[in-house]
C-alpha cells in the first residue's frame, strides 16, 4: 500500500507531508493552495472608521503595535491594507499583535507562482508632516522591531525586507533605506534609523516591502497547492523627534499572546453538557504571556511590579464573576526585559440556564501600567453552543490521505461525550483549494463505537457499500463548515468515531487546526489495520470536524450575535442573496442610529439613518460585505456576510 497521510500548510508555514507506507518515510514539500487563515480571519474584519480621503496628513509622535487593530492595518494610521495583523505567528513579540509581510495577498492569493522574486506586501503610513523640523536641529528618528519566520517560514537567502521614504517635493521613493541583511530565527530584532533632514517635508512616508518566491514542486493532480512562505513580523513602530539613543528604552509591560479555552480537551461542547462536562473538563489554571521590555538597569531596579487580573462575564445577562481570583489582583515583581509566562488559579464555574447557548467573555488585564494601555488587555469570548468540537475554528494546515493506493483508507477522530445524546449531523471545515480541486472528491462518512481505545463497529451508515457519497461544499463563505445531516437522529453515548472513508485517492484538504494538540485523537487505516497518528512525527493539531448534538437546530449562530443593551442583534440569512434581514431589539427604533454597507475594500454601498428590518441587496455584486451598525448609545457593530447568487 503507498497512501499517505498529508499535513500541507494553507497560511504563513512551510507544507509537510507525512506519508505512511508499510514501512513508513516522511518528505518536506513546498505545497500550492489559497491561505484560508488569512481568508478565515476575515469573519473578524472590522469595517473602515472612516473613508481614506477625511484622513488629515498626520503629526508625530507616530506607534503602532498592532495591538488595537485586528485582520488589516488601522487605516488611520496605514494606506494599504496588505499586511496581515495577527497575533498566531510571532514568536514573543513586543506586544500582542505584529503586522506580517509574507507570500499572500490581502484576498488570500500567492504573490509568485514560480522562483523568481517577486514584489508582495507593503505596509504603508499615511502622509506625515514633518516641515516644523526643516532647520530646527531636532532629529527625527523611526524605529521598528522586525522577525523573519516566526512560527512561519524562514525566508530564504534571496528573499528579503525593506524600507523605503518617500518625499513629497520629488514626489518619488527613495529606493531601499534598509534592508534585512541577516535574520538569527525567531528573534525580534530593533533597527533605530536618523530620518535626514532634507526628507523634513508635509507629506513624508514611509513603507515596508517584502520580496517573495515560490518553489514548484508537484503541481499536478491534489499533490500541490499554493502555500504561503517567507514571513516577516513587524512590531513596536515609532517615529518621533527622540533621540537615536531614547528609541531602545521601550518602558512597556504588555501581554504578547492570547487567552486559551477555559477546558482541558474541547475548544467548545454543547451547552446542554455543560452540567456534565465542567467537572473533568474544566482547567484550574489559565495560561498567561507577558514580556517586560523594561530596560534591565542594575539592583534594586532591575525589576518592574506589575498587578494582572482576570474577570469573567456572562454575555446573557452581563453579569460579572470575579470569584475565586483575588479581588486586588496579582502583584508580582517582574524581571526587566524579559518574557514571563504563569499559570494563574482561574474555576470560572459554568452552569446550564434555559439560555440556548453560554456566551462568556474572559479576560486578563494589567491594573498599574503606565505606558501604552493598548496592549494592558486580552479578551477571548468561551462559546457554549451545540457542538463537541476541539479546534478554533482556524485551520492553518489541510489533512487528508492521498496517493497510490489510498482509495479504500479510512480516517477516524474519537470523541468522548459527556452525557446519553442524539447525534443530528456532523461539520466538516474544508480548505479552498485552487479552482476547487477538492469539490469534486468524493467521500463517505462514517461514524463507528468504540472498541478498546479504536474504532470498533459501525453506528453509520448501516452498509458502507450503499452509502451515499458525500462532497466538500465549495459554495460555502469565508469560515464555514459544511454540514453533514443525518436522515435520522442516531443515539449515541460515551466514547464514539468520527471520520471518513476515502473513495478516491486523492487529498481532501479538512482543515487542520494547530492550537490545540489533538494527535491521540486521530487514527488512520490504509493497510487494514488502525494506526494512531499520535505515533507521527508531524505537528500538533486537531482536525477541525465537529459532532452537532441535539434534537433541533440553533436558529442563530455566535458568529452572527452582537450586543446591544443586554441584547442580541442578528443577520441572516448568510451567504445572502437578495435580501438581508436584521433582528434588532425594540429599544432601538427610538434610538438614532446610522447603517452602513461596505465591500471589501472599505467602500460604502448603502448607508441610512434607521434600521429597517430587511435590505434589499439585489444590487450589489456576489462577494464579501460588512454591515455596520453605530448609534450614540450603542458601540458600533459590524457584521460580515456574504452575498452569493
Amino acid at each position: 500500500m503507498n497512501g499517505m497521510i498529508k499535513l500541507l500548510k494553507v497560511s504563513s508555514l512551510v507544507v509537510l507531508i507525512a506519508f505512511f507506507s508499510i514501512k513508513g518515510y516522511c518528505q518536506e514539500v513546498i505545497g500550492l493552495t489559497e491561505n484560508k487563515v488569512i481568508k478565515n480571519q476575515l469573519e473578524k474584519y472590522k469595517s473602515r472608521k472612516k473613508s481614506t480621503e477625511s484622513i488629515d496628513t498626520l503629526n508625530i509622535p507616530f506607534f503602532d503595535d498592532f495591538s488595537t487593530s485586528n485582520i488589516f492595518p488601522d487605516e488611520e494610521l496605514w494606506e494599504d491594507r496588505y499586511a496581515f495583523i495577527n497575533s498566531s505567528y510571532p514568536l514573543e513579540p513586543l506586544s500582542i499583535g505584529v503586522a506580517s509581510l509574507d507570500a499572500i495577498d490581502a484576498e488570500g492569493n500567492v504573490y509568485a507562482t514560480d522562483n523568481d522574486i517577486t514584489p508582495s506586501d507593503t505596509l504603508t503610513s499615511r502622509p506625515i508632516d514633518l516641515s516644523e523640523f526643516k532647520g530646527s536641529g531636532q532629529p527625527v528618528t523611526l524605529s521598528f522591531w522586525y522577525q523573519a519566520g516566526g512560527k512561519g517560514e524562514l525566508p530564504e537567502e534571496k528573499d528579503t525586507l525593506l524600507l523605503e521614504f518617500f518625499s513629497p517635493e520629488d514626489t518619488a521613493w527613495t529606493g531601499s533605506v534598509w534592508k534585512a541583511e541577516t535574520w538569527p530565527a525567531d528573534t525580534f530584532i530593533q533597527v533605530i534609523l536618523s530620518i535626514d533632514d532634507s526628507l523634513f517635508q508635509n507629506g513624508f512616508k514611509f513603507r515596508f516591502r517584502n520580496y517573495t518566491s515560490i518553489s514548484i514542486n508537484d503541481v499536478t493532480q491534489g499533490k500541490g497547492a499554493l502555500s504561503n512562505a517567507d514571513q516577516w513580523h513587524l512590531d513596536y513602530i515609532q517615529l518621533d523627534n527622540r533621540s537615536v539613543e531614547e528609541h531602545p528604552k521601550i518602558n512597556d509591560i504588555s501581554f504578547i499572546e492570547p487567552l486559551r479555552s477555559t477546558l482541558r480537551n474541547y475548544e467548545s461542547v454543547p451547552w446542554s453538557h455543560i452540567d456534565n462536562v465542567i467537572t473533568d473538563e474544566r482547567l484550574d489554571t489559565i495560561p498567561v504571556f507577558i514580556r517586560n521590555a523594561y530596560e534591565r538597569l542594575f539592583p534594586p531596579d532591575d525589576s518592574t511590579a506589575v498587578t494582572r487580573q482576570y474577570y469573567v462575564k456572562d454575555l446573557n445577562d452581563n453579569s460579572y464573576f470575579i470569584e475565586p481570583y483575588p479581588d486586588n489582583g496579582i502583584t508580582e515583581q517582574f524581571l526587566n526585559n524579559s518574557v514571563i509566562d504563569r499559570g494563574d488559579r482561574f474555576k470560572p464555574y459554568y452552569q446550564q440556564t434555559e439560555a440556548d447557548a453560554g456566551l462568556f467573555e474572559i479576560a486578563a488585564y494589567f491594573r498599574n501600567t503606565e505606558h501604552y494601555k493598548g496592549n494592558d488587555t486580552v479578551k477571548r469570548i468561551e462559546k457554549f453552543l451545540d457542538y463537541y468540537a476541539y479546534d478554533d475554528g482556524t485551520a492553518e494546515y489541510g489533512f487528508g490521505i492521498s496517493g497510490e493506493s489510498s482509495r479504500g483508507a479510512l480516517l477516524a477522530y474519537r470523541f468522548k461525550l459527556y452525557r446519553t445524546d442524539t447525534l443530528r449531523a456532523i461539520d466538516f471545515y474544508f480548505n479552498k483549494t485552487r479552482n476547487n480541486f477538492n469539490a469534486t472528491k468524493s467521500f463517505k462518512i462514517c461514524i463507528w463505537d468504540n472498541y478498546k481505545g479504536s474504532p470498533g463497529e459501525l453506528i453509520y451508515p448501516e452498509d458502507l457499500e450503499l452509502s451515499p457519497l458525500s462532497y466538500p461544499d465549495s459554495s460555502k463563505g469565508l469560515n464555514e463548515f459544511t454540514r453533514y445531516s443525518f436522515d435520522s437522529l442516531l443515539i449515541v453515548s460515551d466514547t464514539i468515531f468520527v471520520g471518513w472513508q476515502q473513495t478516491t485517492e486523492e487529498f481532501l484538504n479538512v482543515g487542520y487546526d494547530i492550537n490545540n494538540a489533538n494527535k491521540k485523537n486521530i487514527l488512520t487505516n490504509i493497510t487494514g489495520n488502525w494506526i494512531p497518528f499520535n505515533n507521527s512525527p508531524y505537528i500538533e493539531g486537531s482536525l477541525m470536524i465537529r459532532l452537532i448534538c441535539g434534537t433541533r437546530q440553533l436558529t442563530t449562530s455566535i458568529n452572527s450575535f452582537d450586543r446591544a443593551g443586554g441584547e442580541f442583534i442578528s443577520l441572516y440569512p448568510n451567504p445572502a442573496s437578495e435580501y438581508i434581514n436584521i433582528q434588532f431589539p425594540l429599544s432601538l427604533n427610538d434610538s438614532p442610529v446610522s447603517v452602513s454597507i461596505y465591500d471589501f475594500f472599505g467602500k460604502p454601498v448603502y448607508i441610512s439613518d434607521e434600521i429597517s428590518p430587511v435590505i434589499n441587496i439585489s444590487g450589489l455584486k456576489p462577494g464579501l460585505y460588512i454591515l455596520r451598525i453605530a448609534g450614540l448609545e450603542l458601540d458600533a457593530i459590524n457584521r460580515k456576510f456574504i452575498i452569493s447568487r
